[in-house]
């Protein structure tokens, strides 16, 4: 990712975030429109949309039943939903698919399983 060009209208808010070293791909590849980042890399950006991967079992139920103000994983995961523009996208384990959809309805977050 290092050697791929910046995104068109993407500018760096400081060096803070940014991969280091030399790049590893020795030639330039042409700009997706997709970008990869780990969460903390994020803070402070936006995004058009963001997909936030959940393989852990257990996900949706450590989401309804810890305390934000003391667990990181849900500051974490916070911060990445909250990171988009418009859609945000929660990939996990299908058995846990139900129970994610009820905890946001129940919190009136629009929801739509695919």
């Amino acid at each position: 990712m290092k050697a791929w060009p910046p995104l068109l209208g993407a500018a760096p808010q400081g060096g803070k975030g940014r991969p280091a070293g030399k790049p590893t791909v020795s030639r330039l590849q042409a700009a997706t429109g997709i970008r990869t980042n780990i969460v903390h890399q994020l803070k402070g950006d936006e995004a058009d949309g963001v997909l936030l991967l959940l393989s852990d079992a257990g996900s949706v139920q450590r989401w309804a039943t810890a305390d934000p103000a003391t667990d990181e994983v849900l500051r974490v995961r916070y911060v990445a939903v909250t990171r988009a523009r418009r859609p945000a996208a929660i990939a996990l384990p299908d058995e846990e698919s139900n129970q994610l959809a009820r905890l946001l309805t129940e919190r009136q977050v629009p929801v739509r399983v695919a």
